[in-house]
């Protein structure tokens, strides 16, 4: 595209050149060039997504000064961690922000003294799954696009897609407890034997520290849980937990946040009633552990994730 405009330009020129003496198609080249060498340098130099009377809170990593604002970016352009700018023209004052107004739209708010301006050179790609509807999430490309894809298909606990040998746990009371046992909408077989199949998982002891652990077999984004209670035989469910999460073997776990907060999901109150909670933010991981925190009678699972 960039190529065949200067080829425009070029052309017009040598036509130029060859007709000085026509003053009317001198005029209406002049026009024309003019017109096609601005096209060109918006395709060469993208302007970056600016807001003026908006700033980007609870993100700053530094506070310097700046006297403009390309002052300010140049800071930006130099701190590896910069995403984004506020800068304050009455107060020559900059922030570096290690976010943007995709990432953390909830944080951007009014500020009559001052700018935003996202650091087009080194964009996130990364947004907000609050800028889409349920069961969707937010994938982006560049500093000013997203575009929202659904992403709240069951990955496999019920269909058992996922592998028995995939679902682990930190301990289990029998092979009848086991942790393959724990899917969403298992039911024992009659007549019923708990020490052979009570379908539900069930930890040697219920105390916290236990926890349910499933390898989804790939990266994947996990967008909504669900947990239900003993199917049969006693009224025992977990009534909260946490979620955990890694990408890899050798990755670290790392809690569920909402906020800056460790997410306790409310669990079940009866032995059936499926509890789904949507996550605010997605994980993008292969592993997950559901980590009981309260219960009823005994630590009991079945659960199901969902996400694409």
């Amino acid at each position: 595209m960039l190529m065949f405009q200067a080829s425009k330009i070029m052309l017009f020129a040598q036509i130029y050149r060859s007709l000085t003496r026509d003053r009317m198609i001198q005029l209406y080249l002049i026009s024309y060039l003019l017109f096609a060498s601005i096209q060109v340098l918006h395709a060469t130099c993208p302007t970056a997504f600016s807001l003026t009377y908006h700033v980007l809170r609870n993100h700053v990593i530094r506070f310097s000064s700046a006297h403009t604002m390309d002052q300010c970016m140049q800071q930006c352009a130099s701190h590896l961690d910069c995403h984004s700018i506020n800068f304050y023209a009455s107060q020559n004052k900059c922030e570096l922000n290690k976010a943007t107004h995709l990432s953390n739209p909830g944080d951007l708010s009014s500020d009559v003294l001052g700018i935003y301006m996202a650091y087009k050179h080194r964009p996130m790609n990364v947004c907000s799954d609050s800028l889409c509807s349920t069961d969707h999430i937010c994938l982006s490309e560049n500093i000013d696009d997203y575009y929202c894809k659904e992403c709240a298909t069951a990955l496999g606990m019920q269909s058992r897609t996922i592998p028995d040998s995939a679902i682990t746990a930190s301990s289990y009371l029998s092979n009848g407890h086991a942790p393959y046992r724990a899917r969403l909408h298992n039911d024992p077989p009659m007549p019923y034997s708990s020490s052979n199949d009570s379908a539900i998982w069930i930890p040697s002891t219920s105390q916290v520290g236990e926890y349910l652990q499933i390898d989804l077999g790939r990266m994947v984004y996990v967008t909504k849980i669900a947990t239900q209670g003993r199917p049969y035989y006693g009224t025992q469910y977990v009534t909260k937990y946490q979620l955990k999460y890694k990408q890899t073997t050798s990755s670290p776990w790392m809690d569920y946040l909402e906020g800056k907060n460790v997410k306790e999901f409310a669990g079940n109150s009866d032995r059936d009633t499926v509890v789904t909670h949507a996550l605010k933010e997605k994980i993008w991981a292969q592993f997950i552990r559901f980590a009981p925190l309260a219960w009823k009678d005994h630590i009991t699972l079945r659960v199901e994730i969902y996400g694409c």
